[in-house]
């Protein structure tokens, strides 16, 4: 019988592992090989070496499954497990050879083994002996002796075997391994998916940048016949600067205020960029899921050539969701369109992570151009130094051109505290006449103040009302927020007030901000108030007459601000108004605001508050103790090569949460295990919100029966108003004893 890589599966035969190794190698469409080739031609100075690395795993990453005993569970069940470690003949085979040895460490994290899962630690061999780190203990001596069986049966069975005389030399750092490793995971996930499925993969539209910048440049000329208003011209000017840029400096900033159309006009830039040093694709890295459909909207409308799929030509990534079960890759989201809008977190924590899942999909990112939206919110300060020293190696080593751009922009590559040397004077996006004209119109469209004493919940209504609305105010926290959007509604009605949070799943956020926006666009009535959380803060294109922030960060005030007056349309200084919540219940506060509020309390009585202080002000919280020891160790596990504590330690959001799914009908749907009622990942996703671990025991809930990892909100806990927050508030109601929350 012909050895067998994967057991007979939903209808199915075996796939015989002469077929899985060929294909995972060579596969014209997905094999790793040629994955590492398409990433070797932005890295010439290596390039081969990496081909050759990843063409070694590739070969002999299952060597271990021609083990009899291996061979025996894969003839007869697809669902037990392996019982003898697979992953250790490729490494005991491969690392003995000095060349050959970073693809043993590829072979042994590509699959799920203990002690590690993914990339391991690489500890100092002349402390730790490689065999001692990559090998399997308990086969110890065991793999040895079958090996040269093993070897013999590989090429009996291998077509083409990958040589291994005259290896090239590569040039090793932390990122070869994650997009080394990016190649051949891909490789064996898709291989797998398409023997099981027959559906045949798809590798993604070419980027096409010169048809591309045409049809942008169409879209914006149409726009600006359309609208005519008196800041066009001013749009229209940035536009042009930003498609007219230099595209030779690899990473460019740009600090253009709100409203001037950086999302056209830095796309123009990046397409010529794309034209200028052959990029295969575009990332928009954004920090908040909210403002990625926005986003994701104008980029379809814009760059969809004339008999495309609008879905195919631009990606939205912004779930969490990386699968290892063979049934759930399918649903994963492998960056393989021309123009891929992503996450802050999930761009920055795959370049972080070991997880060979969430890895996969790396290799796509090299020759990318990547546009940073929102700079200033894309990440925590600590995590900074470590996420510059990636974007310079991708601009340097892996044929990346990055643009990174906010209307409040912090510069921490000049901070000395924060990137050592610190990098000052990158060059600018647009020339020093643009900025010059648009920070003008800017300075005077927005007054900032802030109140000295903190608001109790009943003083609330009554102080807003003083102010001209439409009115915003952001929270910094979901509880807040909802308590605050709960008793206005009790005191004022609910046509005086809306509110928007992640309390609420993303169908529902989705109808609120669209009833938002036609309240802004056609309402007559006017006195009203948004409750609202950072979620709103950047991005959006929202703009309201009055504006209110809760003390955080000096760049969420100036955030706030560009919700507020964003077009002028109220005439010069339209306040906007720090401010700060009792500590009492119900309101909640928000640790990791602590350091930046502090921080803005200094600047407004410096009279520091403007867009020029942000600098200044990150280099005050870069100063506390907290995010200095947070920077020190990250930077030096990652110089150590400790991936899966990298992956540990670089989050974005540092919050341990849980998905609870909030829609009854998908729960009945569910539990009904009947294949054409289930509900997609997408429904799953739009239907359900996270919650933090903290905030459980006030949420009334149940395990799914039969998916207890699936948790389903208790009925009567949540509306479309306040979303979970609503059985929160009436649990702490009952434990206020006394205290009038309405």
């Amino acid at each position: 019988m012909r050895p067998l890589a994967h057991s007979a599966r939903n209808g199915r035969p075996p796939q015989t592992y002469a077929d899985h190794i060929d294909n995972v190698v060579r596969h014209p469409i997905y094999g790793a090989t040629i994955h590492a080739a398409q990433v070797a031609h932005y890295r010439p100075h290596d390039g081969k070496a990496f081909v050759q690395t990843v063409g070694l795993a590739a070969e002999y990453h299952d060597l271990g499954k021609l083990d009899e005993r291996n061979q025996d569970v894969l003839s007869r069940s697809p669902k037990e497990r392996l019982p003898i470690n697979h992953v250790d003949a490729g490494v005991c085979h491969l690392l003995p050879e000095k060349a050959r040895r970073w693809a043993a460490l590829l072979v042994y994290g590509h699959h799920a083994y203990e002690p590690y899962y993914g990339l391991p630690p690489i500890r100092d061999p002349s402390a730790i002996p490689l065999d001692a780190q990559f090998r399997d203990p308990k086969l110890r001596g065991e793999t040895e002796k079958r090996l040269t069986g093993f070897l013999t049966a590989h090429r009996n069975c291998v077509s083409e075997a990958q040589g291994s005389n005259h290896l090239a030399t590569a040039e090793i750092s932390r990122l070869f391994f994650r997009f080394a490793l990016s190649c051949l995971v891909d490789a064996d996930h898709t291989d797998t998916a398409y023997h099981q499925s027959q559906l045949v993969p798809q590798t993604g539209l070419p980027l096409q940048a010169a048809e591309r910048l045409a049809r942008l440049d169409h879209y914006v000329e149409r726009l600006a016949r359309e609208k005519g208003n008196a800041r066009i011209q001013s749009l229209m000017k940035v536009y042009q600067a930003a498609r007219d840029a230099r595209t030779a400096p690899p990473i460019l900033v740009c600090d253009s205020p709100v409203g001037t159309g950086k999302t056209t006009a830095i796309m123009a830039h990046l397409l010529r960029a794309a034209i200028d040093k052959d990029l295969r694709r575009i990332f928009v890295v954004l920090p908040f899921t909210n403002i990625i459909d926005q986003s994701v909207g104008v980029y379809r409308d814009a760059l969809t050539l004339n008999g495309e799929a609008h879905d195919e030509v631009v990606v939205a990534h912004h779930h969490r969701a990386d699968f290892e079960n063979i049934e759930a890759r399918g649903y994963a989201v492998l960056w393989r369109a021309p123009i891929v809008v992503v996450t802050a977190v999930q761009f920055f924590e795959t370049l972080a992570s070991n997880n060979p899942a969430a890895l996969r999909k790396l290799h796509q990112l090299a020759g990318s151009a990547v546009f940073i939206d929102e700079a200033h919110a894309a990440l925590p300060v600590h995590l900074w130094p470590q996420a510059w020293r990636w974007l310079k190696e991708l601009t340097e080593a892996w044929g990346c051109h990055v643009v990174l751009a906010s209307g409040s922009l912090n510069r921490p590559w000049e901070i000395e505290e924060l990137v050592d040397p610190p990098v000052k004077n990158l060059p600018e996006l647009l020339p020093a006449d643009c900025r010059e004209d648009t920070r003008q119109e800017e300075s005077s469209r927005i007054l900032y103040s802030t109140e000295q004493e903190p608001f109790h919940l009943e003083q609330i209504p009554g102080y807003l009302a003083k102010f001209r609305g439409p009115r915003l105010m952001i929270v910094n926290t979901v509880q807040s927020a909802a308590a605050i959007a709960d008793y206005l509604n009790a005191k004022t009605g609910r046509v005086s007030c809306e509110h928007l949070s992640t309390a609420l799943c993303p169908k529902d956020r989705h109808v609120v901000l669209e009833h938002i926006k036609n309240r802004l666009r056609h309402g007559t009535f006017k006195e009203w108030t948004l409750i609202a959380t950072s979620c709103v803060e950047s991005g959006v294109d929202l703009s309201f007459r009055t504006g209110f922030r809760e003390r955080a960060s000096l760049t969420s005030l100036l955030q706030t601000a560009g919700r507020v007056n964003r077009k002028y349309e109220f005439g010069p200084g339209v306040p906007v108004i720090d401010f700060q919540l009792a500590k009492e219940t119900p309101f909640a506060e928000h640790p990791a605001f602590a350091d930046a509020a502090a921080v803005l309390s200094w600047l407004f009585e410096q009279k520091m508050v403007a867009v020029e202080h942000c600098p200044e002000a990150l280099r005050k919280e870069a100063q506390r103790d907290s995010p200095a020891k947070a920077t020190k160790k990250l930077l030096e596990v990652e110089d150590g090569f400790d991936f899966p504590e990298v992956a540990r330690l670089f989050r974005v959001i540092a919050t341990d949460t849980r998905t609870v799914l909030v829609n009854y009908e998908i729960e009945e749907r569910l539990k009904s295990r009947r294949p054409l009622e289930r509900p997609s990942w997408k429904e799953m996703m739009e239907n359900s919100v996270q919650v933090w671990s903290n905030r459980l025991p006030f949420l009334p809930f149940h395990p799914l029966t039969g998916f207890e990892e699936i948790l389903v909100i208790q009925k009567g806990s949540y509306d479309d108003f306040l979303g979970y927050m609503k059985g929160v508030l009436l649990l702490l109601r009952g434990q206020a004893k006394g205290l009038e929350v309405v």
